[in-house]
């Protein structure tokens, strides 16, 4: 397989009425295990505001493989 040499939350992303939205998440990924759902809005990435798919990708490159990350999301109106 191949080996991952960034962190890798298993989430595709779109920019949607000024929202980051998860339009999809890939089945037993980090973010499948973590209960992120599609139609989900991605508010926070380890506590930092990220707005675009292009912000979210360098935000993860800054982190290391295997580590935790803290993921703020709107579901519905309510933060999960």
């Amino acid at each position: 397989g191949e080996e991952r040499t960034r962190a890798f939350l298993g989430l595709v992303t779109e920019r949607r009425d000024g929202q980051l939205v998860v339009s999809a998440v890939v089945s037993g990924s980090p973010a499948a295990a973590g209960g992120i759902r599609a139609g989900d809005a991605v508010i926070a990435v380890e506590g930092r505001a990220v707005a675009t798919p292009e912000a979210l990708k360098a935000l993860l490159y800054e982190l290391p493989v295997g580590a935790r990350v803290d993921v703020s999301l709107d579901r519905g109106g309510e933060t999960v």
